[in-house]
């Protein structure tokens, strides 16, 4: 079995991707890492309880950012839910709108109010 190697080394993307190939198996395992999850995490409860002249989703001539989603977390409900926001299509919009008004994934969320 080979030992992981980086696929991708770019300072600037959070993104660390290695793989590794087994020898014995013939199979490719690709991993993707993101380091900088918990720092979104305490931005984003920052911003959610940031004092802001509007709570509303619009306020009034600017769009408000309600979310920030890791890397990480995209690719996961990618993969295992095919819900892809880079379509851009009004099923995946649908989807993430619906998990982000999750209490469940309310660590996601920059900005009160209902998607």
């Amino acid at each position: 079995m080979s030992q992981w190697q980086t696929l991708k080394d770019d300072p600037g993307d959070p993104m660390k991707r290695k793989m590794k190939f087994d020898d014995m198996d013939k199979t490719l395992t690709i991993v993707s890492e993101q380091d900088n999850i918990g720092e979104i995490l305490t931005m984003n409860k920052a911003f959610l309880n940031a004092d802001r002249q509007s709570t509303a989703l619009w306020n009034g001539g600017d769009y408000v950012k309600v979310a920030e989603i890791p890397y990480e977390l995209l690719e996961k409900w990618s993969i295992e839910e095919d819900i892809n926001i880079w379509r851009g299509n009004d099923e995946d919009k649908a989807a993430i709108a619906r998990k982000l008004n999750d209490g469940d994934y309310s660590n996601l969320r920059t900005a009160p109010g209902k998607i």
